[in-house]
């Protein structure tokens, strides 16, 4: 599923886990449920970096940013 996210694009695996099942992707981090996929976006008054700890609160399994983010543990 990643490769096909992924397709033609320059990424970097900062930190790599274990394969899952993901249930959906958001930009939203209040919108997030369990197995989820949080993309961080930078917008113009909202920087979506800034909730990478909620999204995982709510459940994300995956983040995609375009920096270097913490992620809290589970």
């Amino acid at each position: 599923m990643m490769e096909k996210i992924f397709e033609g694009l320059d990424y970097k695996i900062i930190q790599k886990g274990r394969t899952e099942q993901y249930s959906d992707m958001e930009y939203d981090s209040r919108k997030i449920v369990e197995g989820g996929i949080f993309v961080a976006l930078t917008g113009v008054h909202v920087d979506g970096h800034d909730y990478v700890d909620r999204a995982v609160a709510n459940g994300a399994k995956l983040i995609i940013a375009s920096r270097v983010v913490e992620v809290p543990e589970e």
